[in-house]
């Protein structure tokens, strides 16, 4: 008995010191920490463990010697806390970076991001395999790569969203409403036929689709490089700009659009009520109209209308950067190269759970199964595909279906570059104005997006001294010296 209790002691022993070292083994992996905005969700601390665990078993398997911390930072206070952690000094590895969102612009002038050259030749085969290639020249700064472009929709589609019941009852030919004449005889219908709804949707944020001129791509506030004519102009100069803005301001005065739409602001939350009769697509064009289906909770049907240019900014949309003070760069590019490589690891970071977070609903094909993701309430996990890299592998759900993916990879490969995609506009000369042209054009929008002017010609004729008041000749001037600067280069 006394041996038999030796024993067990030794064996015990034996299991500790094993278990001690296996602890040592685990703890010693350098830990990768990856910032990330908490976009879709109230995020739990004990599904955000479940989710981390399942990603480090694969990234075991992998054979990296490193574990992954995310950590999540409301979209609100996002840039700010990155701008924190970088002037104290505080250790992260990755972090979304975007032209918008913690700017790429801002880290790299001062050093915050490392040049990803040598380790993406090195450990980002897949990375490199799966970047869009003219995506990089928008991550490239002096020749250096200084973050890794997500996919992406880099070119937005516009399109006109009807309600179907509507199209149904009132036999619509919607497929050949393309522009705003066309778009009046639906109007006109539900104008004298349905009390109960608004001919068509327009807030304060939010415009009527089809009245922005598409081949006018957005350069800073007030001016758009005018792609047909290869120049800079004044927005509210633009002839096609303020044609289409007139005819909203004519649809405006026929009681198409509410009264109170330039006081609305929530979006989402009054599309939702399904009392508009055409509003605008959630960010994509699908032509079965399942992704508007899908995100306002009602049968919608789509007619396309038009695809803007990709630019610089829309190819920085989303893009994952390695902070300048990382101490373990390989390992962080072996991480995210296994995100790239690994639809089943991305999926997870974006999905969470299975049978927690999302169920799979058809897995005819094991590698790219259908799921349905939770939502509401019952939603505790969730990050964009875009935000992790590989939007194009996404696993088909509400968030988007695979045929939607598909058709933003068609959109992408057919849409057209601007004529100043790599141009990067330096507002530090012009920052001050800049704030006062945009205060004014955020005040001014709402009345153009609703057409909700009493007199048209006089309301442009004051924007205009407005905007000429608060410096926007001296921007103008500055951006094209600018411009030709780079085109020079």
């Amino acid at each position: 008995m006394k041996m038999g209790k030796k024993l067990l002691a030794v064996l015990l022993a034996a299991t500790c010191i094993s278990g001690v070292a296996g602890c040592k083994q685990t703890a010693g992996k350098p830990e990768i920490t990856w910032c990330l905005p908490g976009s879709m969700t109230q995020i739990k601390e004990d599904n955000q463990q479940r989710v981390e665990d399942a990603a480090n078993k694969i990234i075991a398997e992998a054979g990296i010697e490193a574990t992954l911390k995310l950590k999540m930072i409301d979209n609100a206070s996002f840039t700010e806390k990155m701008r924190l952690m970088s002037s104290s000094g505080e250790n992260y590895d990755l972090a979304l970076t975007s032209s918008w969102l913690n700017p790429i612009d801002d880290n790299v002038n001062r050093g915050g991001f490392m040049e990803l050259n040598e380790l993406i030749d090195k450990y980002g085969s897949a990375i490199k395999e799966k970047v869009d290639e003219r995506a990089w020249e928008a991550a490239e700064y002096d020749g250096k790569i200084m973050a890794i472009p997500s996919q992406n929709a880099y070119a937005t589609t516009k399109s006109y969203v009807f309600k179907k019941d509507l199209v149904d009852k009132y036999n619509i030919d919607y497929k050949n409403i393309h522009t705003l004449e066309e778009l009046e005889s639906f109007l006109k219908v539900v104008k004298e036929n349905e009390p109960g709804i608004t001919p068509a949707f327009a807030s304060q944020n939010r415009d009527i689709p089809g009245s922005e001129n598409p081949d006018l791509t957005p350069v800073c506030s007030g001016l758009g490089w005018d792609e047909v004519n290869q120049k800079l102009v004044y927005k509210y100069e633009d002839p096609v700009t303020l044609e289409k803005y007139r005819k909203v301001n004519e649809y405006y005065k026929k009681g198409y659009i509410a009264k109170d739409a330039a006081i609305k602001s929530d979006y989402m939350s009054e599309v939702k009520t399904g009392k508009y009769g055409v509003i605008s697509n959630p960010g994509i064009y699908t032509e079965d109209g399942s992704k508007s289906t899908n995100a306002y909770g009602y049968d919608c049907v789509e007619s396309y209308i038009s695809t803007t240019y990709m630019t610089t900014s829309s190819f920085q949309s989303t893009m994952t950067a390695v902070n300048s003070g990382s101490k373990n760069p390989e390992l962080a590019m072996q991480i995210l190269n296994l995100v790239w490589e690994n639809p089943k690891l991305s999926n997870l970071l974006a999905y969470g759970i299975e049978g927690e977070n999302y169920t799979v609903v058809d897995n005819s094909n094991p590698d790219m199964p259908e799921v349905s993701v939770k939502s509401g309430s019952e939603q505790t996990w969730g990050i964009s595909h875009n935000y992790i890299g590989p939007l194009f592998d996404q696993w088909g759900s509400e968030w988007n279906s695979r045929e939607a993916i598909e058709n933003i990879m068609k959109t992408n490969y057919d849409a057209k570059t601007s004529g100043l995609y790599g141009f990067r506009l330096d507002k530090e000369p012009i920052k001050t104005k800049l704030v006062q042209i945009s205060s004014i054009i955020t005040e001014v929008n709402q009345v153009f997006y609703t057409g909700s002017m009493s007199n048209f010609d006089e309301y442009v004729n004051e924007v205009n001294q407005r905007l000429k008041a608060a410096g926007i000749e001296d921007v103008y001037k500055e951006v094209q010296s600018q411009i030709d600067a780079w085109k020079t280069k």
